[in-house]
């Protein structure tokens, strides 16, 4: 699985890696900490990153961490609006009803204005039902 993109975080008690990778499945996000002969690896979906960007924002604006100048928070705020439920956690319905519409043969557009989340949304959701 190739890497598109890389970044290491050098700091004295530990290396952070973070990659964008590509497979069959889609495009995911790998962090991995190592920390003495210790590693940690997360990996995430690509279609979460957008909630989990969002999260961590809130957690670094409550505990007063200044962020990047050139972070655009204002872009959560737009999706938010063309899409009211972005971000928000999936309920057990919503997934029910998610699975009955992709069994029903509902396009991911269809699917995405329903639930009024973004179409990336719709993806990842319908990634994290299938089998493995």
């Amino acid at each position: 699985m190739p890497t598109l993109k890389s970044k290491v975080i050098n700091n004295p008690h530990k290396t952070i890696y973070l990659d964008l990778k590509d497979s069959s499945s889609g495009r995911f996000v790998q962090f991995t900490a190592q920390c003495n002969h210790e590693r940690q690896r997360i990996t995430l979906d690509l279609g979460d990153l957008s909630e989990i960007i969002e999260t961590l924002v809130a957690f670094a604006r409550t505990a007063g961490v200044e962020l990047p100048s050139d972070f655009k928070a204002a872009d959560i705020d737009r999706i938010k609006r063309d899409h009211p439920r972005a971000y928000s956690p999936w309920t057990q319905e919503e997934l029910q009803l998610l699975k009955q519409e992709i069994a029903d043969g509902k396009t991911v557009d269809q699917i995405a204005n329903y639930h009024q989340r973004q179409p990336s949304a719709i993806h990842s959701r319908m990634r994290a039902l299938q089998p493995t």
